[in-house]
Order: structure tokens, then C-alpha cells, then sequence
């Protein structure tokens, strides 16, 4: 058996192999958005330069 079969028996499309391989991609896109997704926060009312973020909160939802 030759290097090339024994890749293509372990890596062929068959249940399996396929599972894991797709757990962990989804795992490492779920962790790697997790690390990296923040939310920054508000500015202070300082640098807001006139704008009522409560006002604007409150025109979103209506």
C-alpha cells in the first residue's frame, strides 16, 4: 500500500474523517471570532461632539 492509498483511505470522503474535519473547522472559526469580536465602547460625553446617543437609541427603535 502506497502513501497516496493509505491518504486516501483515512482522508476520503467517508463519515467519519469528514465529521471531525468539520467539528473542528467550525470550532476554530467559533474560537477565532470569540477572540476577536469586540465591541468598542461608547465615547465619552466629551468627544461626542453634540451627539445624544440616548436620543439616537430611542429613534432606532421607533
Amino acid at each position: 500500500m502506497t502513501i497516496t492509498a493509505k491518504a486516501a483511505s483515512v482522508l476520503g470522503y467517508r463519515v467519519l474523517p469528514t465529521s471531525i474535519f468539520a467539528l473542528l473547522a467550525y470550532a476554530a472559526i467559533f474560537f477565532a471570532l470569540t477572540i476577536t469580536d469586540t465591541l468598542s465602547n461608547a465615547p465619552t460625553p466629551a468627544k461626542q461632539r453634540g451627539l445624544d446617543l440616548a436620543q439616537a437609541y430611542t429613534d432606532l427603535h421607533h
